[in-house]
């Protein structure tokens, strides 16, 4: 309701009223010095109609400023996907004609019309919209306004709706158990890399020991023939069982050539299409609980987050994704030495945006998987999104 409060109303000219008017002035021009009564006539005709058309927004259209609009975002938004934007509209007066309402973002506006509103009626408006850059975007205002009936002048309602959400990259299709083998196979290759566990499905705890049974412990978990032979109630030790664990790592290289004009601009395809992989691997194994994710960002400096997969933790990860800028100066090395040492125990899947030849070689003894930004288009367990597959092939 505060938001309604700061709402304001103002009447402006149309470009159909701005050319009446000017013909309305030529006429009477003509009709003056030329002494045609007939043009004069038919200019004061024209000049009484916009009086007319004033008068009537002035007066009968005051309750435009009265209405009730609140937009409705999504939580999550992703780059490429179409997203849908809902406004209602609420109106506790007199009844409105011939309604516009726009609703204006950094990539585009949605518009509707509704030719009739009537007291007390609440409408909900609901249109897809698709943006197509990554990074932090914000909706303006919300503008309602009619012209009724001629169009030559129009009262509109400004509602100051600023808000702000942070676009996510855009989503390719990832093959999880494709890349669950060959992160398997890669990580027994490597020395010093951890195994991949996987748990049996359906098992709920693993074994671990025996142990002297205390109060509060489940009577199913008493293992009676070793407590018969000892003498005193025996119970198992039951753990969790082991979690996956996979560290994603996103060199985020930017050539100088290509730095952004601003922080919205996103140039260096390859570095887009690295950002994009990075944020389906973090989707896809979201959609697989039990695991334990990790991302490191080189990006100008080093960010690292964990994630639990099927929670909504996944969010704070996408979201350093989205604001990634890319950076220009510094080998990728230079950032694995800052790196906590059992983070690069765990399988890890390198990518950059740099290109094969420019990848160090040092990196490949202690990664499960490196995906350099030549590579993306033509991994066969992933498939990019549809307007960077083109991209990526070009540069």
């Amino acid at each position: 309701m505060e938001r309604q409060l700061s709402a304001r109303s103002r009447i402006r000219p149309t470009w159909e009223g701005m050319f009446w008017f000017l013909l309305a002035a030529v006429l009477l021009t003509q009709g003056w010095y030329r002494n045609i009564g007939l043009l004069a006539f038919l200019a004061f005709f024209l000049f009484g109609l916009l009086v007319l058309q004033g008068i009537y927004i002035v007066c009968w259209r005051r309750g435009l400023r009265y209405l009730r609009v609140i937009r409705r975002l999504p939580a999550t938004i992703f780059a490429g996907t179409p997203c849908f934007v809902e406004v209602e509209l609420e109106n506790p007066n007199g009844r409105q004609l011939a309604l516009r309402l726009e609703d204006r973002c950094d990539e585009g506006q949605l518009r509707w019309y509704i030719p009739l509103l009537r007291r007390r009626e609440k409408r909900v408006l609901r249109q897809a919209i698709v943006l197509g850059k990554r990074g932090c975007h914000q909706w303006k205002e919300v503008r309602v306004g009619t012209g009724f009936p001629l169009g030559l002048l129009r009262r509109e309602l400004i509602v100051p709706q600023k808000e702000e959400r942070i676009v996510y990259p855009a989503l390719g299709q990832v093959n999880l158990a494709h890349l669950d083998w060959m992160l398997q196979v890669q990580s027994q290759r490597l020395a010093g890399v951890r195994p991949w566990h996987r748990p049996w499905p359906g098992a709920e705890f693993e074994f671990h020991g025996l142990r002297e049974y205390r109060s509060g412990d489940s009577p199913r978990y008493v293992h009676w023939r070793s407590s018969a032979r000892v003498g005193k109630l025996l119970v198992r030790e039951m753990e969790p069982p082991a979690t996956e664990q996979v560290l994603v790592v996103l060199d985020a290289w930017r050539p100088v050539s290509q730095e952004p004009a601003k922080k919205s601009a996103q140039l260096y395809g390859p570095l887009e299409a690295a950002v994009s992989l990075a944020a389906s691997l973090l989707v896809a194994f979201n959609r697989d609980p039990g695991r334990q994710v990790g991302l490191v960002v080189f990006d100008g400096q080093l960010n690292i987050a964990t994630a639990q997969t099927g929670t909504s933790q996944i969010g704070s990860l996408l979201e350093s994704l989205a604001l990634v800028q890319g950076y220009s100066e510094g080998p990728a090395l230079r950032w694995t030495e800052q790196m906590p040492s059992e983070l690069l125990r765990l399988p890890v899947i390198w990518i950059t945006s740099r290109s094969s030849s420019q990848v160090a070689s040092d990196i490949l003894s202690t990664v499960a998987l490196i995906i350099s930004g030549q590579d993306i288009s033509a991994l066969t367990w992933y498939s990019p999104p549809k307007t960077q597959g083109a991209a990526s092939h070009s540069a």
